[in-house]
């Protein structure tokens, strides 16, 4: 995550003019990277190895999304407390409806 905001950091700055774009911006990469650790989470939970690997390639843009619906929440006080766990919840029923559908 650091990485990606490491990344990010420059466009940041230049986003910074327009009052909203960092924030856009920032719920954009790190929900990317939430995303992806809370799929890795479940899968590595749920699944054996061909079948995580194969989940993770096909729901990129859904971890994606909720990641970015987990980072929003962490910018609210008070439901930030409970941002982890809808977070994990989210992608277990990601994962167990992709399983099914």
């Amino acid at each position: 995550m650091i990485l990606y905001n490491l990344i990010a950091a420059p466009f940041y700055l230049l986003l910074l003019v327009t009052g909203v774009g960092t924030l856009v911006l920032f719920v954009a990469v790190n929900g990317v990277a939430f995303g992806r650790d809370l799929g890795e989470m479940v899968a590595s939970r749920h699944g054996d190895r061909a079948s995580r690997k194969a989940w993770l390639a096909g729901t990129r843009g859904q971890r994606a999304g909720v990641g970015a619906i987990v980072t929003g929440l962490f910018l609210v006080p008070i439901v930030n407390l409970i941002a982890p766990v809808l977070g994990a919840a989210m992608a277990t029923h990601l994962y167990h409806g992709a399983r099914r559908g």
